[in-house]
């Protein structure tokens, strides 16, 4: 699709593709430099950021969608930052969502903020969290933006070159691992939506006091539900949670099956079947990164341990009694699950997470072929969704 030089320089193209019956134009000219426009319908995000770091792009990529849009930026092919309006993605909402702070301290920082500062310097002075914390907090912003742009399927798509950012992060993470995540990301999402009734429909609350044993994130979903003048679709409650698409879903997903929420006017759907043998090849594949991890030193797998003794809250319930000091037995796992807040789906979500971190943990420590082949490997384990 794209022309290179030896040199790497991208030489004069121009070509009009059609994909699944949308239009791509692809543009790479000398005199206006290379960009691309398509609908997220013809090529996702992930495939032109794909495009973007083979032909090693200067430039910026704008995924814009009905409520937003996100900018990705690139230089020589390598992702050095984002930028973007949507609440879900702002630095506070990221840092919650991790566990790293409260809604509360994101409250007080916010006031702060009236005087002009930037919210992570109001967290840093409050005490809140360190700058070592900051620093790792805007680059896990940064690589969330990029994931919610690649799970967008209904934006339009333009690459343009363009200066970068004041303030380039290159922080030094594999954009290929980053997109394995992204890509493990839009399946999971594609995944929940096969389960959930069409989120266009309204959702009816089914208590009137706050349910007992949910995640923080659940909670705050239920309670927009329950503040609400009336009843919301799911679209709704979504997009005014912040919590993003990947987790909205999730927790969503959690609360219908749980039946604190149902769909207006019809029965609610139930539970989908326990995914146990996906939580064992969870285990298997858990077990797959760590021996590599613990091999390559540097401790990473430790690092990955601590989450287990000290996880964040949405999957607290769910972790609890799990120890990673041994390898994990899957059918040990299945049983501790069933005693556990959420059963076996929550447990499923919290192995996802820990795996995904787990795999991040490979690709800073690992040379890029090494953690490309970990990542076959895991995903030879883990049975498709």
């Amino acid at each position: 699709m794209v022309d290179q030089s030896p040199e790497g320089r991208v030489t004069a193209l121009q070509r009009t593709l059609v994909v699944s019956n949308e239009q791509l134009l692809l543009l790479a000219a000398p005199d206006c430099g290379p960009w691309l426009a398509c609908s997220s319908r013809a090529l996702g995000t992930l495939g032109v950021v794909r495009v973007v770091a083979e032909a090693r792009l200067n430039g910026a990529l704008v995924v814009k969608d009905p409520r937003g849009s996100r900018t990705l930026h690139f230089e020589g092919g390598q992702f050095i930052g984002a930028r973007s309006d949507h609440v879900a993605d702002r630095l506070g909402e990221v840092l919650w969502r991790q566990g790293r702070v409260s809604l509360d301290q994101v409250l007080i920082a916010a006031e702060m903020m009236k005087e002009g500062r930037k919210l992570g310097r109001c967290l840093v002075d409050l005490g809140f969290i360190s700058m070592a914390q900051l620093r790792a907090g805007l680059v896990d912003q940064a690589a969330h933006i990029l994931e919610a742009a690649c799970l967008e399927e209904n934006a339009t798509l333009v690459f343009s070159a363009a200066p970068p950012p004041e303030r380039p992060m290159r922080f030094g993470l594999s954009l290929d691992a980053l997109l394995a995540r992204a890509a493990q990301a839009l399946d999971e999402v594609r995944a929940l939506q096969a389960t959930l009734p069409p989120l266009q429909e309204p959702l009816h609350l089914e208590l009137l006091t706050p349910p007992e044993a949910i995640s923080e994130s659940e909670h705050a979903l239920w309670q927009l539900a329950a503040s609400a003048k009336r009843n919301l679709t799911g679209e709704e409650l979504l997009e005014r949670s912040a919590l993003g698409k990947r987790q909205g879903l999730r927790d969503l997903a959690k609360l219908l099956q749980a039946g604190h929420l149902s769909v207006e006017g019809g029965a609610p759907k139930g539970p989908s079947p326990e995914p146990t043998q996906h939580v064992t090849h969870q285990c298997l594949a858990l077990n797959l990164v760590l021996r590599v991890l613990d091999r390559a030193g540097f401790g990473a797998g430790d690092a990955v341990r601590e989450l287990v003794a000290t996880p964040p809250p949405q999957h607290a319930p769910a972790l609890k009694g799990l120890s990673l000091a041994e390898p994990l037995d899957p059918d040990e796992v299945l049983a501790l699950a069933r005693e556990n807040t959420g059963g076996v789906h929550a447990m499923a979500a919290a192995l996802q997470s820990l795996l995904d971190e787990a795999l991040q943990q490979a690709g800073e420590i690992l040379s890029n072929e090494d953690a490309v082949d970990l990542r076959q490997r895991v995903e030879a384990v883990l049975p498709p969704t």
